[in-house]
């Protein structure tokens, strides 16, 4: 089964408002590097191994907490000037400005350009869509994962740089800006986030589509075991844990063009929840192995609009909040949808001397 292809998550709209909220999170990430274009975060359920646990997407802040104290000699960071090109410093009265910036990180850092260039993009393409659709997030909603977020990075400042050290103290030192700018820019970021759940689950409900779960395995006889065993009623997560060389995931929804090759998606589709597949032969990595699918759920395209559903669906994201293999199905689609070109050239190879 092929895996939709990748697109990052990503999330903030205004550079020039978040630049300080994106340098503090970048600069305390305790994680790896949020993905960007090119990064194959699009796993599909067949792929033995499955996403890799350290991967999470832009708008999932846990673990961007302070790690190390800047330097004691560090200036603040503040804001941006305003203007088409402001200039940002000025050295023995010749000023830098602020594309000389941009254009040292795209050519010295292009992973961090590019996942801000990417995020730029994608929240364009969510307020689009909330637009168009009449979706919006709610504002106590937005508030009050605001104050979560504040919390946890309190408490984390503190466990890393001492009791004594506010959240507040540590902003106003390192970066500038107050807890209450940060808390303002907080809710940019979290009111993305809503949107972007329900915009996620709002083009889902209004497409057919199936959720499945997948069972790997080394050889054909070790497949049709396991599909007699499904079919005799054993509880699919415990024998997958057994056998399968790739661990219960909870996959998205699939449409089902999204389903390779044709013929499996055609099965799939035509099997009521709880029906197990017939061995599906796959290469992966140069070796043959076998793929037996159990139908969970198949829901039915809904011309609906967003009054309609949104009750349903905010009630399901409490309940199964939204992956990122989920997330990154609805960006790929939105993207081609909202025609994204990105024109960068590739850095000229150097000479060798």
């Amino acid at each position: 089964m092929r895996a939709p292809a990748n697109v990052p998550a990503n999330v903030p709209a205004n550079s020039r408002r978040l630049l300080p909220l994106a340098v503090l999170l970048a600069a305390c990430s305790s994680g790896p590097g949020v993905p960007y274009a090119g990064e194959d975060l699009a796993r599909s359920p067949s792929s033995p191994g499955g996403a890799p646990a350290d991967e999470r997407p832009v708008l999932d802040l846990q673990g961007a907490a302070p790690t190390a104290a800047p330097p004691a000699e560090a200036d603040p960071r503040g804001r941006i000037p305003a203007g088409e090109d402001p200039v940002v410093a000025e050295v023995a009265g010749v000023p830098v400005r602020a594309s000389e910036v941009a254009r040292f990180l795209f050519r010295y850092d292009a992973g961090r350009a590019l996942e801000c260039l990417n995020q730029i993009i994608d929240a364009r393409i969510m307020e689009a869509d909330a637009a168009e659709r009449g979706l919006s997030a709610p504002p106590e909603e937005v508030t009050a994962r605001v104050e979560v977020e504040v919390r946890a990075r309190e408490q984390e400042t503190r466990v890393q740089f001492g009791p004594g050290v506010s959240l507040d103290a540590w902003l106003r030192e390192h970066f500038g800006f107050t807890l209450e700018s940060y808390r303002r820019d907080l809710a940019v970021l979290m009111r993305l986030q809503c949107l972007k759940d329900r915009l996620v689950r709002f083009e889902a409900a209004r497409e057919e589509r199936i959720r499945i779960r997948v069972l790997v395995v080394g050889t054909e006889e070790e497949a049709r075991d396991a599909q007699r065993r499904l079919r005799d009623g054993a509880d699919f997560s415990a024998l997958a844990r057994q056998v399968s060389l790739v661990a219960p995931e909870d996959l998205p929804t699939y449409r089902r063009e999204e389903i390779r090759p044709p013929e499996l998606a055609e099965e799939l589709f035509a099997m009521p929840p709880g029906g197990i597949s017939r061995p599906v032969r796959v290469a992966k990595g140069g070796k043959e192995l076998f793929e037996v699918f159990k139908v969970v759920e198949r829901t039915p395209a809904r011309d609906a609009a967003w009054p309609e559903l949104a009750k349903e669906i905010e009630k399901g994201i409490r309940d199964r909040p939204v992956g990122v293999a989920e997330y990154l199905q609805w960006a790929r689609r939105a993207r081609q949808r909202h025609g994204v070109k990105v024109f960068l050239e590739e850095p000229a190879a150097e000479t060798p001397k």
